[in-house]
């Protein structure tokens, strides 16, 4: 008999813990961007690289794709998930008044998460606890980091384990095994396919993954899928949005 070729395909969650941010403070600006695919990342690459030229030049040579990436993992999500913008400023060697600027305008656009983070915060500190948007409650001494941090990683769980509990599921009701996930890894599944069913099986697991279903889900989610014989050697597939469905 004839060995059949496998496949794997690696399903990643896009952004999803800045979409349970988003959820969770309903900020407008952020909700807005997630809709219309507004890139706030560039939006603070071009503005930091305008008021500190030497700071671009230092981080990315003058590759504004490069320092986008940059200030999108050092600056943009750090705040988000409750960093300092000091602590941010002094890591990309940012003066003290222009983090000062920064951080001014970054709270000025997005008033939402700030509140949001501050009734996180609140919330701990009354009652020793915090909760999540799927129920889950967290306590035990905490950072206020962590305090922040333990809402927006749990959703970000649940809305990964819920898809694959619905695959696993289905792969049973379709008679499909090749579509309960293999493998989770944070907020990815990767699945081992036969080839000849690679096709089929890219149409139930992105449904799938993107039917996820909430009172408080109010942003779009997204599917960022990889092909290839390993993790090491993968492409990518395609993105696909909730919008889509």
């Amino acid at each position: 008999m004839k060995k059949v070729k496998q496949v794997l395909l690696a399903a990643d969650y896009g952004q999803v813990e800045a979409r349970v941010i988003a959820c969770a403070s309903k900020d407008k600006k952020f909700v807005d961007a997630l809709w219309n695919n507004l890139d706030i990342h560039m939006e603070y690459a071009e503005f930091i690289a305008e008021i500190d030229p030497d700071c671009f030049e230092r981080f990315a040579d003058g590759d504004m794709k490069e320092f986008r990436s940059i200030i999108k993992n050092k600056m943009v999500f750090p705040t988000f998930y409750g960093s300092s913008l000091k602590s941010i400023a002094r890591g990309l060697g940012l003066a003290d008044h222009d983090a000062a600027y920064i951080e001014k305008r970054f709270w000025s656009d997005f008033p939402g998460v700030k509140r949001w983070h501050a009734e996180v915060w609140d919330q701990y500190s009354e009652f020793g606890y915090v909760d999540g948007l799927t129920g889950r409650r967290h306590r035990g001494p905490s950072s206020k980091n962590q305090v922040i941090n333990v809402p927006i990683q749990g959703a970000a769980s649940d809305i990964t384990v819920d898809a694959a509990d619905r695959l696993k599921d289905l792969s049973f009701d379709l008679e499909l095994p090749w579509i309960c996930p293999a493998i989770n890894v944070h907020d990815d599944l990767t699945f081992v396919v036969p080839e000849p069913e690679v096709d089929e099986a890219i149409d139930i697991i992105v449904t799938e993954m993107l039917t996820f279903k909430a009172d408080w889900l109010i942003v779009p989610l997204q599917v960022e899928l990889e092909e290839g014989p390993d993790w090491y050697d993968m492409s990518e597939v395609g993105v696909y949005n909730s919008t889509e469905l």
